[in-house]
């Protein structure tokens, strides 16, 4: 695939951003538990992906592994770290590419493809919650039913905010979202099935991994749609578009 003076423009100002903020200090926030930290350098590859193109995103995501290899292997082996944020940009450019391909010529998205991806948000906030229960001691069925009731309800939600919402809008936050989910759910799952460092079986390293993964990941989507949502539009109509 030919690279154009343009992509490497936008992986070049992208990954020097990226070197900076390790240096700085700030592509790693410190949290209190088993993972040490929250990221927010998955914004930079996602910004990248959607920018220039799923080469872009991966050339991103190549120094992100590499920060992180640099902060953490000492802690987590490299087939922990590496492999998911790899992944961060290749996936976030076809999210935004397909979610745009889901609206209609007149900016609306298409009823099938709101459906499709309010079903994939229950089942999503469904499994999360299935995954990290294990460890909960109290009524199972009340806090089951309860838990039904939250998934469907994001389903719904996710649908009417999809049909009121335009095509660079949604594309950017729900590429921001796979995005940053695939580092976090990529990484905290092959530390869970590759490693014991979360715990001796594999049912408590899943409560660690979703505990972790609610308290990280929801701060890093929230600040990764902000940050995209308000970059990624403006910079599209400056920089154009080569995805």
């Amino acid at each position: 695939m030919k690279i154009t003076i343009k992509q490497l423009t936008v992986a070049g100002v992208l990954g020097a951003l990226m070197v900076v903020m390790y240096f700085v200090g700030i592509s790693m926030i410190p949290v209190p538990n088993i993972s040490g930290a929250m990221t927010i350098m998955q914004i930079p590859v996602i910004i990248g992906a959607i920018v220039g193109g799923p080469v872009v995103g991966l050339l991103l995501g190549v120094i992100f592994a590499v920060i992180a290899q640099i902060m953490f292997g000492s802690a987590w082996p490299w087939f922990v770290l590496i492999p998911a944020r790899l992944l961060v940009g290749p996936v976030a450019w076809w999210v935004y590419a397909s979610v745009k391909k889901a609206f209609s010529r007149q900016g609306e998205i298409k009823p099938v493809a709101a459906i499709l991806i309010s079903v994939f948000v229950s089942l999503v906030a469904l499994g999360v919650w299935f995954t990290t229960a294990q460890g909960f001691t109290g009524n199972e069925t009340t806090a089951n039913i309860i838990a039904a009731f939250i998934g469907v309800g994001l389903g719904f939600l996710t649908y009417f905010l999809l049909i009121r919402s335009r095509v660079e809008g949604s594309s950017v936050s729900l590429s921001a979202i796979a995005g940053t989910l695939t580092n976090t759910i990529g990484t905290l799952g092959l530390a869970v099935f590759l490693t014991n460092t979360l715990g001796e079986t594999i049912p408590k390293r899943l409560v660690v991994a979703g505990t972790v993964a609610v308290t990280n990941g929801l701060l890093e989507v929230i600040i990764a749609v902000v940050v995209c949502a308000a970059v990624v539009p403006p910079l599209l109509k400056v920089v154009g578009k080569e995805a």
